[in-house]
């Protein structure tokens, strides 16, 4: 049985312009104004999509006319908006740096017959983009199912190009073995991820995956054998919104999680819990599956508040924990051996923003494990 424990601060500042590369994050964000020819605020629907980044987002508007796009990555997107009574809207919005890009839109009257050609194909590949970048969306995301519990991500991994998944769910880029770099909300975690040594991620609190195995941005350091990258999710809708989601299989595996949002104004909290059991947690050695029981269980909620002069504060908690028996061979077995793990991992993280023009933002972000 063992413990661990890390300190890692990661105070990171930057100041960024319009034209510059790769950020700490490699994330940006829209800020979205929509109103009628007479300038009134319209309220329409929308969608924002990506099909290089696999990203589709489905949205609406605020009774300002108002939405805000986080967490965006680089590349092309199109943006398109329906209110009843007006005309359609279609525009391509790219987004280059973590600085925030503002769009007006102005809808006019519908006609008596209209339209509307939609293609794709602009959005299909970013022609900015200098090496080979796998991106795995939300829907990916949610449709995957793993053969066992807490391997959902790493699954999806090892589906890329490059990369092989190793017993026990160790995962090996391009042939280098336990060189594997996640970033998660922009904040590295260099540790091995294996079920065998970490607590698993909540797929549910996952937006997007995005895979590297080359042309590493400057800011990756230490391990570059591969990087994966994981957004949470923040687009929360207004007011209070919950999701339950349960399973189960063969080997009394059972699973599930919980959560709920709530947003008013400002300020945006959401919280959610999750957990599984199962008789088949890592792969045993021998076809009669000895003392292989697991456990998981985690905790995550965040805060987060606008602030006038678009500043943003956003604080996250998480706390993960798994416990299971090392599968035993014949010989251990008939000896009576027992081997039991626990894995705990708590963290925090904090998140702060503030545009200091339309050209350049200060980013100051924290993580203590």
């Amino acid at each position: 049985m063992f413990r661990r424990l890390d300190f890692l601060p990661a105070f990171v500042f930057l100041l960024l312009g319009a034209s510059s590369a790769n950020a700490q994050r490699v994330r940006g964000e829209l800020h979205l104004e929509v109103h009628d020819a007479q300038g009134a605020a319209l309220a329409p629907s929308g969608e924002l999509s990506s099909e290089a980044n696999q990203f589709r987002r489905t949205f609406a508007v605020d009774a300002n006319g108002r939405y805000l796009a986080q967490d965006l990555p680089f590349g092309v997107y199109r943006l398109t908006l329906h209110s009843a009574g007006f005309a359609p809207s279609s525009d391509l919005v790219e987004i280059r740096s973590e600085v925030p890009v503002h769009l007006t839109v102005t809808m006019g009257v519908a006609p008596v017959t209209t339209q509307v050609q939609v293609n794709d194909s602009a959005t299909l590949v970013d022609p900015y983009r200098t090496g080979t970048l796998y991106t795995v969306g939300r829907q990916t995301i949610t449709e995957q199912t793993a053969p066992q519990p807490g391997r959902d991500l790493l699954d999806l991994v090892a589906d890329q190009p490059g990369w092989l998944l190793e017993a026990n769910g160790v995962l090996h880029p391009r042939g280098s073995e336990y060189d594997v770099q996640y970033v998660v909300d922009g904040l590295p975690l260099t540790q091995n991820r294996s079920p065998a040594f970490a607590p698993s991620f909540n797929t549910d609190e996952v937006e997007s995956l995005r895979v590297i195995t080359a042309n590493y941005p400057a800011e990756y350091g230490r391990k570059l054998g591969g990087v994966v990258e994981l957004t949470t999710q923040k687009d929360v809708p207004v007011g209070l919104h919950g999701q339950l989601d349960a399973g189960g299989g063969s080997f009394s595996t059972a699973n599930g999680s919980a959560g709920v949002s709530f947003v008013r104004g400002v300020n945006r909290f959401s919280a959610s819990v999750d957990g599984f059991h199962t008789d088949r947690y890592l792969d045993p050695p021998v076809l009669q599956n000895f003392t292989n029981r697991g456990n998981a269980a985690g905790f995550s909620g965040s805060y987060e508040r606008d602030f006038s002069g678009g500043d943003r504060l956003r604080i996250t908690v998480t706390h993960n924990a798994v416990r299971f028996l090392v599968p035993n061979e014949l010989i251990q077995q008939n000896a009576g051996q027992r081997q039991d793990i626990a894995d705990t991992e708590t963290s925090g993280q904090v998140y702060f923003q503030h545009p200091i023009s339309q050209d350049l933002l200060l980013n100051l972000s924290g993580s203590v494990r």
